[in-house]
């Protein structure tokens, strides 16, 4: 592995707990989870790393946060958090990011984005 794969691979696990943790989030009262920028940062790694880097990229975010650093929404951490009713957007992340990065066209940028994100949101809401 090159300097530049493992700078993209640790540049996008620190642009995921930066919109988490110090951007805040929009609390949803209803069913008491917060809306946070976490699904951007998912898409978007997706979109511009290899698929490969972009799954180890968000799957170090999720090991940072089992691992018990308070990096998930809240400032939480922990297995308790990823078994809560938030784990299942967390543990969908980086497949997310794997699927947009593995279907993501090279003849139509627009439709790229178009196709791959909404792709992306489905899978990330069914898990």
């Amino acid at each position: 592995m090159n300097i530049n794969r493992l700078t993209r691979i640790s540049l996008f696990t620190a642009l995921m707990i930066v919109f988490t943790v110090i951007i805040p989030p929009i609390p949803v009262p209803i069913i008491n989870i917060n809306v946070t920028l976490q699904t951007f940062i998912v898409m978007l790694a997706g979109l511009l790393l290899k698929p490969i880097d972009a799954f180890i990229s968000i799957l170090l975010y999720v090991l940072i946060g089992a691992l018990g650093f308070p990096v998930f929404s809240g400032y939480k951490s922990g297995l308790g958090v990823i078994l809560g009713p938030t784990g299942g957007f967390i543990i969908a992340f980086p497949f997310v990011s794997l699927l947009i990065s593995i279907l993501k066209f090279k003849n139509s940028f627009i439709l790229n984005i178009i196709i791959t994100m909404f792709c992306g949101i489905i899978v990330t809401y069914f898990i």
